[in-house]
Formats: structure tokens, C-alpha cells, sequence
């Protein structure tokens, strides 16, 4: 199967809207829903890191956390949706580990920052700013070119 796109589904989805279903560009000629798909996405992801982590770890893995950008366009309806989605793909974790007899982890709330609040962790993380000053974000994505100032300051 191979789905492509299918992360703008969610942007025309309100509270009023159903969840979308999802049509594979090749594979199956059925579509699946939305939340189906983005679970199997997370359980894979999150089955393989923990797999490489315990595999090469001897620490075992006491906490995950999971941060997931997500278009500044998307409904309330469709983060909810994403992050329910989410939470029931990391469950995959919680499962491996009791089943290989290891310290079941803690799972973090499912972080959904927009994609430019989270450009904005990424650019401070190793280069760090003052209160005060201006970063300007430039993505260039699927089709649009979006473009945000952040005024860093405090909470």
C-alpha cells in the first residue's frame, strides 16, 4: 500500500465533519480511515525505535514522549483526531514490553505543536536567544511557501 498526501485530508475537517477516508495511490482500491492509518503509522514507528532502543540500551526505557508537528490549519477536530490516533499507536510500546518481560514505560502525553512552533524549538535548541528577539521561519512545503516571525519572550 502506498498513501500520499493524506496528512491534508485533515484540513478542511471541522467539528461538523465526519472523519475522512484516506485512498491509497497504489496497493488497495479501498480507502481506509484517517485514524487507521495514522495508528499503523505510529505503531510502526514506535515499535521499531523501541526495538533499536532496547536492543541497544541496557538501560531500560522508563519514559517516551512523542512530539508530532501538525499544520497551523488544522481544526481542533483534526488535532484531536491525530492525537487520538496517536496515543493508540504508542499503546503498540506498553504491549512489547510486557510481552518481552521489560519495564513497561511511561507515555507522555502526545505533544502537537504547529509545524512553525516547532521549527522554532528546533532553530533554539543548540543556538539560543534572547527575550526579546525575532526569528524568522521559512518553510517550504507541500506546495506553499509559509513564512512566520516569533518574538521569543516568556510565560
Amino acid at each position: 500500500m502506498y498513501f500520499e498526501g493524506f496528512k491534508m485530508e485533515l484540513k478542511k475537517m471541522s467539528e461538523d465533519n465526519e472523519e475522512p477516508n484516506v485512498q491509497p495511490t497504489m496497493g488497495l482500491t479501498n480507502g481506509v480511515p484517517f485514524s487507521t492509518l495514522v495508528q499503523v503509522i505510529f505503531e510502526q514507528i514506535a515499535l521499531e525505535a523501541y526495538k533499536a532502543e532496547t536492543t541497544h540500551s541496557r538501560e531500560p526505557i522508563s519514559t517516551v514522549t512523542c512530539v508530532t508537528p501538525v499544520p497551523v490549519t488544522w481544526s481542533p477536530a483534526a488535532r484531536k483526531l491525530m492525537q487520538n490516533a496517536a496515543e493508540k499507536g504508542f499503546d503498540a510500546i506498553l504491549i512489547a514490553a510486557e510481552q518481552a518481560g521489560l519495564q513497561v514505560p511511561v507515555i507522555n502525553p502526545i505533544l502537537l505543536p504547529s509545524e512553525p512552533e516547532a521549527a522554532v524549538l528546533f532553530a533554539t535548541r543548540n543556538d539560543p536567544v534572547a527575550i526579546g528577539e525575532r526569528i524568522m521561519i521559512i518553510d517550504n512545503g507541500a506546495g506553499t511557501l509559509d513564512i512566520s516571525t516569533h518574538e521569543i519572550g516568556t510565560r
